[in-house]
């Protein structure tokens, strides 16, 4: 356990709201790894009390019963349509807010929470936590570097056996626009923020198809989306996400430049086992020349929460913003946009 996550001699104290959710509970454990004091859980599912003992720390029903109390910092993990009104209540509150991904269920939303993020002297990072794997860091530094020259293409495969697991919940609001629960917003915006990122470029225009192809009557969401965008310098970059590979999750990344390709496939964002195996970065450079990268296991919950206490410890600017945010959510906009008119949209 680390005793890093100190303000002038008094531990970080935390509070997870969206404690019954799954995303939520990776979040606790990674404060207690850090030495961060969780001193609330915080959810309307009665279950609260019974998650509040697991982690020996109070628990409340209402997160607003937070707000007059003295902590350093929330992180919340919610459906998204619930995100931006609870956020915006802390922070008007100069509390440092952590926010999952996404960071709304419209980009509308997720400008009206900007202006107050610009607004609070408080702290604000959203969870893209990818960001914080080690394989991603090192594909980016060589595209970025140069190592395979100017990238033209990227494809990407984001499925996860979601839906008919009986360990996973059927929950309402994934199935509901209003709530922002479609595979776009919920499993496909990770991608829409890193490829960008990884690559420092703008998209230029979009097209995708999908829909409700799978879940059948009574979904008003997509659970299956594939989009073809076009960023700046030619690049090409083509998403496929979906809840249905029925047996097991896909992730897969794949760079195509002038001098040679990187691969990267199934990374883990936690280790699975005591004796889980890191990732690799596989690189293929014109000529022949061939590399695998290998990274020991890392949990990126851990490494996004410690970056974003540091952040708050020491009053600087995080890494991941909420214009991060905003560029992911219009996006992800402007993809179902798309996908709903059947038609090539420009930024």
């Amino acid at each position: 356990m680390s005793r890093d996550n100190y303000i002038g001699g008094k531990t970080l104290e935390a509070a997870v709201i969206g404690i019954c959710g799954g995303i939520a509970r990776y979040h606790a454990i990674a404060c207690k790894k850090l030495g961060i004091e969780l001193v609330y859980v915080v959810d309307i599912n009665p279950a609260v009390a019974k998650v509040a003992k697991e982690y020996n720390c109070n628990f409340l029903m209402d997160y607003r019963e937070l707000l007059n109390k003295d902590i350093d910092m929330v992180i919340i993990a919610l459906p998204p349509y619930l995100h931006p009104k609870v956020c915006s209540d802390f922070l008007k509150r100069d509390i440092n807010v952590f926010c999952e991904k996404p960071i709304a269920a419209s980009f509308k939303d997720a400008q009206q929470l900007a202006n107050i993020v610009h607004k609070s002297n408080a702290k604000f990072m959203v969870g893209f936590l990818w960001r914080f794997h080690p394989a991603i860091i090192k594909l980016r530094e060589v595209i970025q570097n140069g190592d395979i020259g100017k990238v033209y293409i990227v494809n990407v495969k984001d499925s996860h056996p979601v839906y008919g697991r009986k360990d996973y919940p059927d929950t309402k609001w994934r199935k509901e626009k209003k709530y922002g629960g479609g595979v776009t917003l919920i499993l496909g915006i990770h991608e829409l923020d890193l490829v960008p990122w990884i690559l420092s470029k703008k998209p230029l225009r979009v097209f995708a198809t999908g829909g409700n192809l799978f879940y059948g009557p009574g979904s008003e969401t997509e659970d299956s989306m594939r989009t073809l965008m076009e960023l700046e310098g030619q690049t090409s970059f083509y998403l496929d996400t979906n809840w249905w590979s029925h047996d097991e999750s896909i992730l897969e990344f794949e760079f195509i430049g002038s001098k040679g390709r990187a691969i990267i496939e199934n990374p883990h964002l936690r280790p699975l086992t005591k004796d889980s195996s890191g990732d690799s970065l596989r690189l293929f450079i014109k000529g022949g020349d061939k590399k695998i990268i290998k990274f020991s296991p890392i949990d990126c919950f851990v490494e996004e929460i410690k970056c974003f206490s540091e952040c708050v410890k020491n009053r600087t600017e995080p890494p991941v913003t909420i214009e991060d945010g905003l560029q992911s959510m219009q996006l992800a906009e402007t993809i179902l946009q798309s996908m709903e008119k059947n038609e090539l949209i420009s930024f």
